[in-house]
């Protein structure tokens, strides 16, 4: 099966989820073309997955001059690309059931969705929100198929603790359908795997809305 589409990692510093993530891919679709993006790690993560897929003609090792942050880079990601469709997957996570790419484009199809995947609620500063309470429909970017012609007339995604979350409030505002597919039947997410290491890097503001809610017992990001 050719895959019109293209998937994106962003690394910074933590090589070894990178590849695993990327290495789960292969296993289900060999052919799946992946741009790795490295956002000026603080190590030789470059070097270390450079050589891990040198000769992988599929997957491509792109260096940012500086650490532009998850949002930006996967913005930059995305204009890059050349396919309709750009998959978004995070670092710490898995593939490990086939089915998932199709899947996915047979969502988009279906309900003519300008982006796929987990569709959660999270209030303004990006945070998990009940269904039941007032919040924002989000497609996490865990895992998330992008129609690219459709993005490129829409906010880029940005440096937030939810990064898409501009974009997708734009997106609805237009109409636009952000559709639902089960991706924890099809990938397993570690959460949190850059976040653990680095932080967010998001400033104080976002420092200090997150000890808020570890504080009073709210929601946190995933």
């Amino acid at each position: 099966m050719t895959l019109q589409i293209q998937a994106v990692i962003v690394n910074y510093g933590t090589p070894d989820l990178t590849r695993r993530a990327v290495w789960s891919l292969l296993s289900l679709y060999r052919d799946l073309e992946i741009l790795v993006v490295d956002n000026r790690s603080p190590d030789d993560s470059v070097a270390r997955l450079s050589d891990e897929f040198e000769r992988r003609t599929t997957v491509r090792i792109s260096a940012n001059e500086s650490n532009i942050h998850h949002g930006p880079a996967m913005d930059a990601a995305v204009r890059q690309s050349a396919h309709e469709w750009v998959l978004l997957f995070d670092s710490d996570a898995i593939a490990y059931r086939a089915g998932l790419v199709e899947g996915m484009l047979d969502t988009a199809r279906i309900h003519s969705a300008y982006m796929v995947g987990e569709l959660c609620f999270v209030d303004e500063g990006g945070f998990n929100v009940g269904s039941g309470q007032t919040g924002y429909p989000y497609v996490h970017p865990k895992c998330a198929l992008v129609r690219r012609s459709v993005y490129l007339d829409l906010p880029s995604f940005e440096r937030h603790g939810a990064p898409c979350l501009a974009n997708q409030q734009a997106a609805k505002a237009r109409g636009l359908q952000l559709a639902h597919f089960p991706v924890d039947d099809f990938v397993f997410h570690q959460g949190r795997g850059t976040v653990s290491e680095y932080g967010y890097g998001l400033g104080w503001r976002s420092r200090a809305a997150s000890a808020w809610r570890r504080l009073t017992g709210g929601p946190s990001r995933s």
